[in-house]
């Protein structure tokens, strides 16, 4: 029920989201079950630098999902839904297809 979901099904993605919206995603869960593959959307580094709290950082999480990062997207193809999204699903299409 997102942009970022709709992206990623247009891009021939699906979302694990488990409910429409946005949701935090337990450490544990990523840990116990990493994704296949996963896409990052990141707004300016200086902004969230400050952000101590973000999982991102944490080593055991870079440990389980080194390999399954396919695309990184900016945070603003994926704030509003304007021509430059279609940018972004064309992104994420291409990496899906140089992933399988």
């Amino acid at each position: 029920g997102t942009l970022v979901g709709a992206m990623l099904r247009a891009a021939g993605l699906s979302d694990a989201a488990a409910s429409p919206g946005f949701a935090p995603v337990p450490l544990e869960g990523l840990l116990l079950h990493p994704p296949d593959a996963v896409v990052l959307g990141f707004f300016d580094p200086a902004s969230t630098r400050a952000q101590h709290w973000s999982l991102a950082g944490h080593p055991a999480l870079k440990t389980a999902l080194r390999g399954r990062v396919i695309a990184a997207l900016p945070g603003a193809i994926l704030g509003c839904p304007a021509w430059f999204a279609a940018d972004g699903v064309r992104d994420l299409a291409a990496a899906a297809r140089a992933r399988r």
